[in-house]
């Protein structure tokens, strides 16, 4: 369906004016394409091929991911009318990264928690600038106006182009005279995408992932309307040889007195953070260090929601071989929502957000239990694909320490989580995560992906190892006391790995305390036809 110029004005015209401003954005002469598409119908909030796959023992029960097919960065995640929409990258014809362009996929939550699918937002519009795909972007009220800020892509370019709802955000116009903003900055023939945007005092702003010839870059410009927009220059650049030679999905957000920068590193497959200050729109850091240290994070989405608080969103990539993703039906799902917090160290800090605790089911405690050395005995319960694990460890005289995950009764799959004492290092080893040979091989960005990854973590004198985990089927997120995640994905063969146990090496550990508690889905998964 199209709408006409004058169509298109009305519309914004009407929705602002409802709350007493008009405004009205320069005409031009093209006609504006509504976004209507839907390649499934949705029917009391769930995508019907949500039930053809619940059997699938790998797919998350808990976690969002788009109803099949191939999904990948959150776009756009914004509070209106007390709810918070989330789009998503999404190839909804297909499982495979190469198997058609990409749309905009939506869905809402009340609580952050559980989620309701809604109609395609945006589709390529034929001849238009995103015939080849609608990319990442950002979403804003403008005076009241939902509006979208994305990336279109055409004929191998890419350029900022603008989208606005008047119905509740179930469909979009395309601003007519799109793209807003091309390419190139002509000025310095920089590249850029993947728009961030926020509002700072009579003006937008937006920021970009880019790159210059000394490495990854964020761009900035400043527009009154969200239409016109103005070139102020790099916002910060990176060197190549640390943060890698280009970036993307950058985002630009103030956090307590400072401000903070993240940025995908393109062809590194990994996403990092500055935390500086921000002055005459140039920012300068001391230093970066890495979002998550798990090997399956990227991308990620940082909004403000109704309390105040940052929330981070992400895309966890599949941890095995792209064939059988494809042969799965689906690929691809979003870490649990994060808090952001500033450190006194002036790092970030991350918890998961409390609503999760809506999913908790049975409760098991247990407390004060040493931990010896070439001790593989299991916990006779709990065991589960789907469950909440808070570890309180004295790692004691332990070399290394830590929990067993997704255990088989005689460990021929098992995941680790270990924390080493001398090394400062908490690491997920999913060496023997799995029996299949294909998670072992070639991986979609990755000749091979490693199997073992870690993060620093320094215990301070007296201060207890602290493990706060999420094992969701496939995907495996640990928060460690408050300052490092690591997310990582895992597909054991065997029914029965699903236990839990304590290791250590070198010396005797202490649990002071465990809680674990099984997690209720909110997706339909095995044996039932819709989620509890």
């Amino acid at each position: 369906m199209h709408l006409s110029i004058g169509k298109w004005i009305m519309n914004r015209w009407w929705a602002w004016l409802a709350i007493g401003v008009l405004a009205i954005p320069p005409a031009c002469n093209l006609e504006a394409p509504r976004q209507r598409e839907s390649a499934a119908e949705v029917r009391g909030g769930i995508d019907p091929r949500r039930l053809e796959l619940a059997g699938d023992p790998h797919r998350p029960g808990y976690h969002f991911l788009a109803p099949a097919n191939w999904m990948d960065d959150p776009n756009g995640v914004i509070q209106v009318g007390g709810e918070t929409h989330l789009f998503y990258q999404w190839i909804p014809d297909s499982p495979s990264r190469s198997g058609g362009p990409f749309h905009w996929g939506h869905a809402v939550s009340q609580d952050l928690v559980h989620w309701r699918d809604l109609p395609i937002a945006l589709s390529p519009t034929p001849g238009g600038p995103d015939q080849e795909g609608c990319w990442s972007g950002g979403a804003v009220l403008d005076r009241g106006v939902p509006t979208i800020v994305y990336r279109g892509r055409l004929g191998g370019e890419t350029a900022a182009c603008v989208a606005t709802s008047n119905d509740g955000l179930l469909t979009w116009d395309k601003y007519p005279g799109n793209p807003v903003i091309a390419e190139a900055t002509r000025k310095e023939d920089i590249p850029a995408g993947d728009p961030y945007v926020w509002r700072e005092g009579d003006h937008w702003y937006c920021v970009m992932g880019s790159h210059t010839g000394s490495g990854g870059a964020a761009v900035i410009y400043r527009s009154p309307d969200l239409l016109q927009w103005e070139y102020l220059g790099p916002l910060l650049t990176g060197r190549k040889e640390e943060t890698g030679p280009s970036w993307e999905v950058v985002n630009f957000f103030k956090l307590g007195d400072r401000h903070v920068l993240t940025a995908s590193l393109y062809q590194t497959w990994k996403s990092i953070y500055f935390v500086g200050t921000y002055r005459d729109h140039r920012f300068s850091s001391q230093g970066w260090a890495d979002l998550d240290s798990g090997g399956h994070f990227y991308a990620p989405y940082v909004f403000s929601d109704g309390h105040g608080r940052k929330i981070l969103m992400a895309w966890s990539w599949e941890g095995r071989h792209e064939d059988l993703s494809i042969a799965a039906g689906w690929s691809g799902v979003h870490v649990l929502p994060r808090v952001l917090s500033l450190r006194e160290d002036g790092r970030l800090g991350y918890q998961p957000v409390p609503e999760l605790q809506k999913l908790r089911g049975r409760h098991y405690r247990f407390q004060e239990q040493s931990i010896r050395p070439r001790d593989k005995s299991l916990l006779p319960e709990p065991k589960g694909d789907m469950l909440e694990i808070l570890a309180v460890i004295d790692p004691g005289d332990s070399r290394t320490t830590g929990l067993r995950v997704r255990t088989s009764p005689e460990a021929e799959e098992e995941t680790l989580i270990a924390f080493d004492r001398k090394q400062g290092r908490l690491r997920v080893d999913r060496r023997r995560a799995s029996l299949d040979p294909g998670v072992h091989r070639h991986v979609y960005r990755a000749q091979p992906t490693a199997m073992v990854h870690s993060g620093p973590l320094q215990l301070e004198e007296d201060e207890l190892l602290r493990l706060h985990v999420f094992i969701d089927r496939s995907i495996l997120e640990v928060f460690a006391n408050g300052r490092l995640c690591l997310t990582s994905r895992i597909y054991p063969t065997r029914s029965d790995s699903t236990g839990i146990g304590l290791f250590a090496a070198g010396g005797p550990a202490m649990l002071r305390s465990m809680e674990v508690w099984s997690m209720n889905p909110i997706w339909p998964t095995a044996g039932t036809d819709r989620a509890e």
